[in-house]
């Protein structure tokens, strides 16, 4: 064997101990700055809907084709843009920025009278905000640029972000290339920062 081949199980133990030690670095780097001495120091981002979603957190809601996910997303924004409860939980107000690449603008926006209607309400709230991109196609950097854009702009940042659906935003990218699964989902996380 010359000096610079290695075996397989060689390479994987070089690997496992970089991990290792990689990953203790980070740890430690990340832990220096948070002392864990008592529950109540501990700072929590606000809630949104409390028991279930804060502020800079991700939330999918998944199911099956036709089964009300526009209808559910749609009262979760119309939740948290008026602070009246979304199924039983509790809502903070804040604004929201909804992009809607899937309905047409007319029904999209009768769902959002309906449902206004159905939760009691004389008109949709102020702070929620419509984005309509049905019939685009941009990729998840894109459409991340033009909504600070518009945040700036406004000078609005919105409490919910909500994206329906966000595969849409996937913009030929492959879902089984774990790389660009991660891309992907570093650019959502960035959404929420």
């Amino acid at each position: 064997m010359t000096p610079t081949s290695f075996s397989k199980r060689s390479r994987l133990a070089r690997l496992s101990n970089w991990a290792r030690s990689s990953t203790s670095k980070r740890l430690q780097k990340r832990a220096a700055g948070y002392p864990i001495s008592s529950k109540a120091e501990i700072p929590l981002p606000p809630p949104l809907i409390h028991g279930v979603l804060h502020q800079g957190a991700k939330m999918i809601l998944a199911g099956g084709s036709k089964s009300y996910k526009t209808w559910s997303l749609i009262d979760l924004a119309i939740s948290v843009a008026g602070g009246s409860p979304w199924w039983g939980w509790d809502c903070v107000r804040q604004p929201v920025f909804y992009l809607n690449l899937e309905l047409q603008e007319g029904w999209f926006k009768h769902r959002v009278w309906d449902i206004s209607d159905a939760k009691k309400r004389a008109s949709p709230p102020d702070d929620l905000m419509l984005w309509q991109l049905r019939g685009k196609s941009y990729d998840v950097m894109t459409i991340r640029t033009a909504l600070d854009q518009q945040m700036q702009k406004f000078g609005i940042k919105p409490g919910l972000l909500v994206i329906d659906p966000v595969y849409k935003l996937f913009a030929g990218g492959n879902e089984n290339d774990a790389g660009e699964v991660t891309s992907f989902m570093e650019e959502i996380e960035a959404f929420t920062i």
